[in-house]
């Protein structure tokens, strides 16, 4: 039985020196492509005052994950959702792929998460340094904001 703890135990502290590795690669990744930042299909609108619209922003913080958050609008409702990056995967310079664990949700005017905003996955391509493509079936495309 002590082994099966002592072995737990070494397990949690592996796990525990790996994570914040991982993390730091992952972070590095997003930051190489050039997602950092806000992304928007019209980055005028201002969604908090009842203006269609989506905005998507990346963040590396000094510790932990990058966060990405999505503030999507039709008008009248608002859906704010955060998630951790989990996992990111280049394909040549121009596609990554992202892995993602949703961690929050914050709405105005409704309690569901769009299926659109829910997604494990997400893959994006860079043409242009400043232009973000959001590939699927729902795909978009996105400036760069300058807030």
């Amino acid at each position: 039985m002590r082994f099966l703890m002592a072995m737990a135990a070494a397990a949690g502290a592996i796990v525990s020196l790996v994570s914040p590795a991982r993390a730091d690669v992952v972070g590095a990744t997003v930051q190489a492509f050039g997602l950092v930042g806000t992304w928007s299909n019209d980055c005028g609108r201002h969604l908090d005052k009842h203006q269609a619209g989506f905005r998507m922003s990346f963040e590396v913080p000094e510790k932990g994950p990058p966060i990405r958050t999505i503030v999507s609008s039709d008008g009248a409702k608002t859906t704010t959702v955060k998630a951790e990056v989990l996992s990111a995967i280049p394909n040549g310079a121009e596609f990554l792929t992202i892995g993602v664990k949703l961690t929050g949700l914050g709405d105005k005017g409704g309690s569901q998460i769009p299926a659109y905003l829910n997604t494990p996955q997400q893959s994006f391509q860079k043409t242009e340094p400043n232009v973000l493509f959001v590939k699927g079936r729902d795909g978009m495309r996105l400036q760069r904001c300058t807030e």
